[in-house]
């Protein structure tokens, strides 16, 4: 029974696939027209990775900036600590200044291969 339906729609494929061959041989226009209307789709949906691109380095921009100023307020604060001879504080300070530091350092390795993807693609940054 299993073998007697999967010969009918054997046969039901492959008489549809006639079908369309014929009607795309009598009229290519409209086989051209969906290939068209699929680069269409391909090409909006890139559109819309870039754009999420450009939304994530502005995010990286703004994380970045926020972890520079973070390491450079941590350093001020060791700075600080050692002046008014508080070993702990300025401990506390300094692990907290190299955390942020690389930090920065890996946001902005990020930030760089995001602009130079985009670049890449031609798109205004």
């Amino acid at each position: 029974m299993s073998n007697l339906l999967t010969r009918l729609k054997n046969v039901i494929m492959a008489d549809l696939h006639d079908l369309l061959e014929h009607k795309e041989q009598k009229n290519p226009i409209t086989l051209l027209n969906e290939y068209l209307r699929q680069s269409e789709q391909e090409v909006e949906k890139v559109k819309q990775l870039i754009e999420r691109q450009r939304f994530l380095k502005i995010e990286l921009e703004k994380e970045y900036n926020l972890a520079q100023n973070l390491a450079e307020t941590r350093r001020y604060q060791a700075e600080i600590a050692i002046k008014a001879q508080e070993p702990a504080l300025h401990q506390f300070a300094a692990n907290e200044h190299h955390i942020y530091s690389e930090r920065a350092n890996k946001l902005k390795r990020s930030l760089h291969q995001t602009t130079d993807q985009l670049c890449r693609t031609g798109t205004k940054i």
